[in-house]
This record gives structure tokens, sequence and C-alpha cells, in this order.
């Protein structure tokens, strides 16, 4: 709806998301909705305070998650909220962590590509593909790019 111009109904979407996040305390859940409020609501409707607010929260809530992808979409969020605001170097600043976040995530996600294609490779053997499974899921957690 956002992209359509329809930010009452794109709101209404968003709220809904966040309401289900806040009850079932989702932190990251929380802090992905209010980043896309502000992002796809506020900042694009001229809204900037409330989008600094909104995007503020979302930070904050990620950061206390620990959860990487939070933490990327609401460095995003914010960044371009600050943007907007004309204030150009923390945009910068924002960009550059969300930068970080996404490589470390990008290869998280490799890891756990590699792990896969090494568990079909190795089917026909249980004890090699339990023992992989067990170190692959050990060094491999989204929370390990904290920065």
């Amino acid at each position: 709806f956002s992209y359509s111009c329809k930010f009452q109904n794109a709101l209404s979407c968003f709220e809904r998301a966040l309401d289900i996040n806040y009850l079932s305390k989702s932190q990251w859940g929380v802090s992905i909705s209010k980043s896309i409020i502000s992002y796809n609501v506020n900042n694009v409707q001229g809204m900037i305070n409330i989008g600094i607010q909104n995007s503020s929260e979302a930070l904050k809530i990620a950061e206390e998650s620990g959860d990487a992808y939070s933490k990327a979409g609401a460095c995003l969020s914010h960044g371009v909220s600050l943007f907007y605001k004309g204030f150009l170097d923390e945009a910068e600043k924002k960009r550059y962590v969300t930068v970080k976040f996404l490589e470390g995530l990008i290869q998280w996600k490799k890891e756990q590509l590699n792990g896969l294609t090494e568990l079909k490779a190795t089917a026909s053997s249980p004890g090699k593909r339990a023992k992989m499974y067990s170190s692959t899921r050990a060094k491999s957690s989204p929370r390990a790019f904290d920065l």
C-alpha cells in the first residue's frame, strides 16, 4: 500500500504486524515492524521526526535483542530518517554499520548453504552428517555479528 501512496492502509497493516509482535514478545519482530513503519510510511510522507522516533526505538529494541537481521533493518531505517532530516554524517555512519551487519549475515548464510551442500554429499553416512551439523551449528550464529 505504501508504494501506491495509500499510507493509511499501509500503516494499518504494519501496525497490525507490530501488535502481533508485541503480543508474541518478539523483540526482533517489533524492531522490524517499527523500521518498516519509519521507512515506508513516516519518512515518505515527510513526517521525519516521527520516522526518527520510530527508527530510534527500532534500533534500541534490535540492540537489546541481539538479532543481527533486525539491527541491519533498524540501522538502515534510522540512517534514512537521519538523511531526510539532513544529518548526513550520522546517516553515513548508520549506512556503514548496516553494510557491516549485512556482510555478516551474508557470510552466515554462506556457511549455512555450505553446510547444506556438505550434508547432501554425506547423506549416506549418518555419523558424518551428525558431526558436520553440530560443528556448523556451533560456529555460525547470526548473533556473532555484533559490532
